[in-house]
């Protein structure tokens, strides 16, 4: 006598703190946004600080890094990433 079973069951995969994975029963309540990588604000970033150099907003990075509470040597690293391809800023 041949006896087969199939079980049909929702689950969903969660993710946990430190990236570990958790099977949950159903189906996942929320879409995941995903996190937007730290690299991505910092383009972000150094074309909004171009631009507000470009208007006249502030007089150049040094002030720029005043307001941000940084160093001149962190804005420069972050205004850096302009001369970047355009390939790579994408």
């Amino acid at each position: 006598m041949n006896c087969q079973l199939t079980v049909t069951r929702d689950f969903h995969v969660s993710r946990r703190r430190c990236g570990q994975k958790q099977l949950r029963d159903g189906v996942s309540e929320v879409t995941p946004g995903g996190r937007i990588p730290r690299i991505a604000r910092l383009m972000a970033l150094a074309i909004r600080c171009e631009k507000l150099i470009r208007e006249g907003v502030v007089a150049d990075q040094s002030e720029l890094a005043r307001f941000g509470h940084i160093t001149t040597a962190r804005m420069t690293q972050i205004m850096a990433l302009l001369n970047l391809a355009p390939d790579l800023q994408e």
